[in-house]
Parts: C-alpha cells; sequence; structure tokens
C-alpha cells in the first residue's frame, strides 16, 4: 500500500508534540509492515523530525524543490495584521483567513506532488491539513481525518472551510470509543472508528511502593497554561514542609513566559530546591522508572501520552476528572486518581499517595495491565485493517472510490 501523510498545519522539524511522536511511530510501523509511506509537511525549514523515523519512510517539505525554498509561507504584512483584528472578535474568522490565504499557496505545491506520485491513501492529521489537501489540492485520493484532539472542544472551534474539507474525507479517526458520538454530532454521515496512540511496554519499570531516601512527582508535557503545571506547584507547596523527602521533577519548558512566571513563584515560596523546571528529554524511560507519582492537571487533552506512558511503567497518576483522555485512561480510585481542577483537591490527592506506598504500588500495577490494551501491535493491526477498508471502498454502483 502506497500511504501518505499529510502533516500541513504544524511544525514537524525536531518538533515534540504528541502529533508528530503518533506520525513516526504509525509511519515507521506502517513501513515494517511492507507498506510504502511519506510524511509530507510544510515548513520554513527542512530537517529531520524529534522522534525516531525509520530510514525507509519518505519525507517532502512542500516549500523546498532541490533543497531551495521556492514557497513562502509567510501571509504579507497587511493580511497580518487583518488576522490579528479579526483574531480580537473572532478567533474561527482569523483560522479562514490563514487557511484561504495559505491555502492558495500551498495548493499548486500539493496537486503537483500528486501528480507526481501514485497514492492509495492519505492520513490527514488535522482539518487544515484537509482543506490544503481536499479544496487546494483538490485531491481525489482517499483521505483519512485524523483527529487529535478533543472533539467536544476542538470541532466547535472549526472554520467553515475546515468543516467543508472534513466531510470530503471518507473516513475518520476518533482517538477514545466515546469520541465517536462527539464525531456524529458534526460530522453525521461520516464513517468514524476509535483508535487510540500506541504505547511500547516500558523499558524499565518504577518503584513506587519501595522505601527510599527521596521520594519524586514527575510532570511531562510542554509547561504551559493549558498543561496547567501551576496547579502541581501550588498543590505541592502545600505540602514541602510536612513531605520533606519528596521533590518534583516538570519536564518540557521551553523557555516561555509561563514557565518564567512558574518559576518566579517557586523561587518566592523557596521551593528551588524541591520542584524543579526541566527542558526535554529523551531518556524519558528514566523520567517514569524514578517516578512514584506522575501528577497531571491538564485542562484539556487529545490523547494523554505522558500519562499512558507513566501508567506502563507502573506508576500511579492524578489528573483532572474534566480532561478529556485523562478521565477515559484513568478509574478513579483503581489505577489513579481523578479530582476536580481546584489546588485544595490536588494537593489532598497528592497527600494520599505520598502517605500511602501499598496504594502507589496498588495502581501503578494496575495502570501496567490497562496500559497493555494499547500495544502498538494491537495498534498497528486497527489502523492497518481501517486503511485497506478505505482503499477497498466501493461505490454503490460496485466502482472502486478511487
Amino acid at each position: 500500500m502506497r500511504i501518505v501523510i499529510a502533516h500541513f498545519s504544524s511544525s514537524w522539524v525536531d518538533t515534540s508534540g504528541g502529533v508528530e511522536k503518533t506520525v513516526c511511530a504509525l509511519s515507521s510501523a506502517m513501513v515494517r509492515r511492507g507498506h510504502e509511506v511519506t510524511v509530507l509537511y510544510i515548513e520554513r525549514r527542512e530537517g529531520v523530525p524529534y522522534f525516531p523515523l525509520d530510514s525507509r519512510v519518505k519525507t517532502q517539505n512542500l516549500l523546498y524543490e532541490n533543497g531551495r525554498q521556492v514557497v513562502m509561507e509567510k501571509l504579507p504584512f497587511p493580511l497580518r495584521v487583518y488576522r490579528e483584528t479579526a483574531r480580537l472578535f473572532s478567533q474561527k474568522r482569523a483560522r479562514n483567513i490563514n487557511a484561504c490565504y495559505k491555502g492558495k499557496l500551498y495548493g499548486e505545491q500539493i496537486r503537483n506532488w500528486l501528480a507526481d506520485h501514485q497514492v492509495d491513501v492519505i492520513l490527514s492529521v488535522s482539518p487544515m491539513s484537509a482543506k490544503y489537501l481536499m479544496m487546494d489540492g483538490r485531491c481525489d485520493v482517499p483521505v483519512i481525518e485524523m483527529t487529535r484532539e478533543d472533539p467536544y472542544s476542538g470541532f466547535p472551534a472549526l472554520s467553515d472551510v475546515e468543516k467543508q474539507a472534513v466531510r470530503k474525507a471518507k473516513w475518520m479517526q476518533v482517538l477514545f470509543p466515546e469520541d465517536v458520538e462527539a464525531a456524529k454530532q458534526y460530522f453525521p454521515n461520516m464513517p468514524v472508528t476509535a483508535i487510540g496512540n500506541a504505547v511500547t511496554a516500558a523499558e524499565k519499570l518504577a518503584s513506587p511502593g519501595t522505601v527510599k531516601k527521596c521520594y519524586k512527582i514527575t510532570n511531562v508535557g510542554t509547561v504551559c497554561s493549558r498543561k496547567n503545571q501551576k496547579l502541581l506547584v501550588e498543590a505541592f507547596s502545600l505540602l514541602a514542609e510536612e513531605y520533606p523527602d519528596w521533590s518534583v521533577d516538570i519536564w518540557g519548558w521551553n523557555g516561555n513566559y509561563y514557565g518564567k512566571a512558574l518559576q518566579q513563584y517557586i523561587d518566592r515560596n523557596n521551593l528551588s530546591s524541591r520542584i524543579q523546571l526541566k527542558g526535554v528529554t529523551k531518556n524519558i524511560a528514566d523520567v517514569y522508572s524514578g517516578s512514584d507519582i506522575f501528577a497531571y492537571p491538564s485542562k484539556s487533552e487529545g490523547f494523554p501520552n505522558g500519562v499512558l506512558e507513566a501508567m506502563a511503567a507502573g506508576v500511579p497518576v492524578i489528573g483532572l476528572q474534566k480532561c478529556h483522555g485523562t478521565n477515559y485512561l484513568l478509574q478513579n480510585g483503581k489505577n489513579g486518581l481523578l479530582v476536580e481542577d481546584t489546588v485544595e483537591a490536588f494537593s489532598q490527592a497528592l497527600r494520599k499517595l505520598m502517605s500511602e506506598a501499598a496504594l502507589r504500588e496498588q495502581m501503578g500495577g494496575k495502570g501496567r495491565s490497562m496500559a497493555k490494551k494499547y500495544a502498538p501491535e494491537q495498534i498497528w493491526n486497527q489502523w492497518e485493517v481501517l486503511i485497506d477498508q478505505v482503499v477497498h471502498m466501493k461505490t454503490a454502483s460496485g466502482e472502486m472510490i478511487r
């Protein structure tokens, strides 16, 4: 099968996001299974992805030809002013301006590439990618729309042109069975299949119930307001004096303002020796295996990879009960704790796990068992079945759709 993954709406080069991790893993898995895979991306620079990618996976930046940039993706200054002014009144309108102008730039490149290559199916990683493909690139290859976010919050925010493009796809993939209903509400005629992200078995297992001199609470994810690490910091600050043998490591700070404000709070409260803001690491197995609690106060997720990776390593997890994804993976009181989005509630959950080693061990073990449902081979089997089904779909007249 000749598979293309269209990654047109976010950065690809050296980007450590969840979407990029999924694309690299899925592409590599399909190549290993004998398929031909190409990742098409659009970015102002060329380079390699952050995550491991099988060398047989082809990549192509559509803004470049023979190492030279041939399309400038930046909007002209007057249009940027217009877009940002529109954003003050309507986020959808701003997205629409972006989509329409950039689509004119990208459409010809997409059409030319498709004309020169034989493709059986395209996986679009976002509605904006679908817009560039279907409406600007005039793609007639079967497209599977990959939903990488909470559909209940993501679909209402889509611009009209994005919705129009998604409706042209042949199939939609969502991350959880509970998301199928939401997809049907917005795209009632669209076939929908739930396939989660894959998580590999942990290279090293945590030992959250073992007696130690020092215990570790960890958080992994981009340090930002949506990930809500401030809640963890404030909750721990209420317990720091009572639990002097515990500390917190927060991974994923890229130097942004949110992290700087968080560091200032830590310093003001004399917690700099107990709470560490750290950057990105490729030794993530060591982070999880050295953890006793995984604290994840994120407000909104598509699929919280960090939660599942921590569970696979046997680490008990604390998350927010209203956070999409987290509240699907965690069963409150069994493999973790789900709490309200308040400092007091999060602090109480931390105290419970910090005080009870046996409970940490028990919840960590149940989390490991649950994570096995997302073993890579099971997830890749589901993708292969879906891809084959879409490629071989027939119209009512019995003709192939492609």
